[in-house]
């Protein structure tokens, strides 16, 4: 890494947060202008795993390989300073697809924004026919998360209850029914 510009290794650093990933989620993560000269060099240099067939409207999307995504997050999170590093993954989660959004959120102990996107995300899913939760981001919640957050228990204990795991619900919709109560 010490053959790399401190522009570059920035910018493998953050971009690094992102799975797939296109000059627009770069400039978004990044907050810089020049992130299509340093995507074009991080290619050049064969940084990126590979390039996928070009998208509707011409985004060309990239990704690191497994191990140097996950060597370059550990040196972002060893080189970066923790309010920066929330706001990075506060960025990163904008332009992510919705499981990883959340991964990134919690990776950060924000669980309150982690659980607003499951809960929004949750009615849409749940309003549609068929619909259903991704137990993956309901699990990710520790049980006080979800007793805490009325949104996010309703959630989860409609889940529980889809699956048939009636004494789940009954746990996780018994806090949501207090409150509403105490309102």
């Amino acid at each position: 890494m010490g053959d790399l510009s401190p522009e570059l290794l920035t910018f493998l650093l953050e971009t690094s947060l992102l799975g797939e990933f296109d000059a627009a989620a770069c400039e978004t993560v990044c907050q810089r202008a020049d992130v299509g000269q340093l995507l074009d060099e991080a290619r050049r240099r064969r940084l990126l795993e590979m390039e996928m067939a070009e998208e509707p409207g011409g985004a060309v999307k990239a990704r690191y390989q497994d191990w140097m995504a996950d060597f370059l997050r550990r040196e972002l999170a060893l080189r970066t300073p923790p309010h920066r590093l929330v706001e990075l993954h506060h960025r990163a989660a904008s332009v992510s697809p919705r499981g990883q959004a959340i991964e990134l959120l919690l990776s950060v102990n924000d669980v309150d924004a982690a659980a607003r996107l499951v809960v929004d995300t949750g009615r849409q899913l749940l309003s549609a026919p068929g619909g259903r939760i991704p137990r993956t981001w309901l699990n990710a919640f520790a049980a006080p998360a979800l007793a805490a957050n009325s949104g996010l228990g309703l959630i989860a204990g409609l889940t529980a209850l889809e699956d048939g795991d009636v004494e789940r619900a009954a746990g996780l919709l018994r806090p949501v029914v207090d409150q509403m109560r105490a309102d």
